[in-house]
């Protein structure tokens, strides 16, 4: 329950005190049938319009943000320090405990090996 009160007040955070999201990482998340989004305090949060969100959606949304580094779109990576993907209801999310300095790490890793590494971010 904390979890979910937690993450609706970082949605509901107003826009006035939420910080810039970096152009490439509003990219990735324009992908997403999303409801809305934010950054405050290093946690980028994303709600999709879905009933259920699962580890998979979380693993692939966060190596999009990361992969933006590696194709020539640069962002501060100490802007981002933890990613949450909700559900359209709130009720349900996927936290990583990661944010643009895990993404440097993934750079020479195989797809296997930065598959195990992003799951191993997934707090449980």
């Amino acid at each position: 329950m904390k979890k979910t009160l937690f993450a609706l007040s970082l949605l509901m955070t107003s826009n006035a005190f939420a910080e810039a999201i970096p152009q490439p990482i509003l990219e990735v998340i324009n992908v997403y049938q999303h409801g809305s989004f934010g950054l405050d305090e290093g946690v980028l949060s994303m709600a999709v319009k879905k009933p259920s969100v699962n580890e998979d959606m979380a693993v692939l949304f966060f190596r999009g943000i990361c992969d933006t580094q590696y194709v020539g779109k640069t962002w501060n990576p100490d802007l981002i320090k933890k990613v949450v993907m909700l559900n359209a209801s709130s009720d349900q999310q996927i936290t990583l405990n990661g944010g643009g300095q895990e993404c440097k790490k993934l750079g020479p890793m195989n797809m296997d090996e930065s598959d195990k590494y992003i799951k191993s971010l997934i707090q449980k």
